[in-house]
């Protein structure tokens, strides 16, 4: 079995935990196909995800047979319309309550098997709509959070049974939460049943899964969202978004970027990401603002490091450390 990583930015535990729910669970419900376990790191808040990758190569099997199929297409826009509203109702009437809680995580669980399908499927206009709805629905368990007796930063490395607990008065070891927050591998079955694995076992696993190393490499290649030439500037890799202030009049890399990266971009000379495709929210953006850009690399967070020099040929498809003098 091969584990296949799907993401890495800033995302907190205890929502992706409703995420994995959604993906293993209402995304089988919706078109036929799901996850039936999720694989993670946890480093200094950035998380990484992994799938099976039998799984993933299912998965993309039936999006392809899916999104020709016109009726299910109506109708699944239909449902995710009715999903964002439902969820939005839902943090706007959240209550620091177990029940409230575990109805917020559901809506949510429900809302992320929608999303992912719009995403890969290339569903530009849905993605549009959705924009940002996660980042609201975040703010919903922030209150709830907020109304308990302990450290809301760390309670979002809690899980949905520890929450439940601890609105019961049963106190969450904070030390747990920090060293999750700091650097854990961990294991969903499902929301009840997590595995997590610290220190030297967290770094075997993680060894396992992303074994390869990058060292050697300094040719990248990637799809080109917008621009044309050649482009040399200097690296600024960035995982927050706040951290994207930095990168003004250099080349932004990043894993992908996110609504919350808007602003900061507008300055940057040009973007590179590991994930995504044409209709990424990089390439969205770079098209916009005619930022030139490169999605989907898969490596370059790995391959290039702040202040690297480097050269992107936009007719190669090309990124390339360093560069010679013409």
């Amino acid at each position: 079995m091969r584990w296949v990583k799907v993401f890495t930015r800033e995302f907190p535990f205890l929502p992706y935990v409703f995420v994995a729910k959604g993906y293993r669970e209402y995304q089988k419900k919706i078109i036929g196909v799901g996850f039936s376990e999720i694989l993670g790191k946890i480093e200094n808040g950035i998380m990484t995800t992994y799938r099976k990758e039998d799984e993933i190569k299912a998965y993309f099997k039936q999006i392809e047979k899916k999104k020709k199929d016109k009726k299910f297409i109506d109708k699944f826009s239909e449902n995710f319309r009715e999903q964002i509203k439902k969820l939005r109702k839902a943090v706007e009437e959240v209550k620091s309550t177990p029940q409230s809680f575990l109805n917020l995580g559901e809506i949510y669980a429900q809302f992320w098997a929608y999303y992912l399908f719009t995403f890969y499927a290339e569903m530009t206009e849905l993605r549009k709509i959705s924009s940002g709805v996660y980042d609201y629905a975040h703010e919903g368990f922030l209150k709830i959070l907020e109304k308990l007796d302990q450290k809301v930063e760390l309670l979002m490395y809690a899980t949905p049974s520890e929450i439940i607990e601890l609105m019961k008065n049963k106190k969450i070891d904070e030390k747990i939460l920090e060293n999750r927050r700091k650097k854990c591998v961990f294991l969903i079955h499902n929301e009840k049943n997590i595995e997590f694995f610290y220190g030297e076992e967290a770094d075997k696993m993680a060894r396992k899964v992303e074994p390869e190393s990058f060292e050697n490499v300094d040719i990248l290649k990637g799809n080109v969202a917008y621009g044309e030439g050649k482009i040399r500037g200097k690296v600024v890799v960035v995982f927050r978004a706040e951290d994207a202030k930095n990168a003004e009049g250099k080349i932004l890399v990043a894993p992908a970027t996110q609504p919350s990266f808007t602003p900061y971009l507008k300055k940057v000379k040009a973007i590179i990401t590991d994930e995504g495709g044409i209709t990424s929210h990089a390439a969205i953006v770079s098209r916009e603002l005619k930022i030139p850009c490169i999605v989907g690399t898969k490596i370059a967070t790995k391959v290039l490091k702040n202040g690297d020099k480097i050269e992107i040929n936009f007719e190669k498809k090309q990124i390339r450390k360093g560069w010679k003098n013409d």
